[in-house]
């Protein structure tokens, strides 16, 4: 969408355009390494075109969003780790009056609030509570993050990791910094698999030998046969919430 949206204001040539698309071979980390490049030689804000793209369409799904919601308001939930931008979930804390702290590398959790730690960068609607300073969208953003092990998002992720048990909502679970951490945990850890990955069946074509794969990072996968299912499925896991605590990770 940022590339279209280049095109269309004409602040990239033809030329530009169809570099990019061939040579980042549909890689959206190298093909956002072109698009920094690009947004910085036509003087216009990423940022700015990031949350145009974010909040130009209708908000994202509302029944999973209330889902997820229901599940923190169990007080089950420790944190939440988001690789999202938007703050939809936090509006939709706000509207049922759960209290909550966006948290980045310069702030901490207020008392009796809720974490949501925003590991990617946060871009709200209205442009004053931003973390962009911290957006982590290409190639070089994710090689910045592999090569500093005490870099506080890598931290929180391996805190919630090793402490806590963590779901999986929305994650595709191919993110390579994810599952580098993952290993590390499972590595650390007792040998156990103690965390729950909701990932959809018909994605995979072997899907027991993709639940192993899964279970040596640490991961017991909960199959759901299409998205609109999560919602009913969260709201299961709300209704019998394990007494431990949980760190429920997001990707909306």
């Amino acid at each position: 969408s940022l590339l279209e949206s280049l095109k269309k204001n004409k602040l990239l040539s033809i030329n530009d355009y169809s570099a990019c698309v061939n040579d980042s071979k549909n890689n959206p980390l190298v093909k956002a390494r072109y698009l920094k490049h690009f947004y910085k030689d036509s003087h216009v804000s990423l940022i700015s075109g990031m949350r145009e793209v974010l909040y130009h369409r209708k908000k994202g799904n509302q029944a999973l969003l209330n889902s997820v919601v229901s599940l923190i308001k169990t007080r089950r939930v420790d944190s939440v780790i988001t690789y999202n931008y938007d703050d939809l979930l936090e509006e939709a804390l706000h509207t049922k009056g759960v209290p909550y702290t966006p948290v980045d590398r310069s702030n901490r959790p207020q008392p009796g609030t809720l974490p949501i730690h925003h590991i990617h960068g946060m871009i709200t609607h209205d442009n004053e509570n931003d973390y962009d300073s911290n957006v982590v969208l290409s190639e070089d953003d994710y090689h910045g993050l592999y090569n500093d092990s005490f870099h506080w998002a890598n931290v929180e992720q391996l805190h919630a990791l090793s402490q806590t048990t963590c779901f999986f909502i929305g994650l595709s679970l191919t993110d390579p910094s994810l599952r580098r951490l993952l290993d590390i945990s499972f590595r650390r850890g007792t040998g156990d698999a103690v965390h729950y990955a909701f990932l959809p069946r018909n994605e995979y074509k072997e899907p027991t030998k993709a639940e192993n794969l899964f279970y040596n990072m640490g991961a017991n996968v909960i199959w759901y046969e299409d998205y609109k299912d999560l919602p009913g499925m969260i709201r299961m896991l709300t209704a019998s919430a394990a007494s431990r605590k949980i760190c429920s990770v997001t990707e909306n």
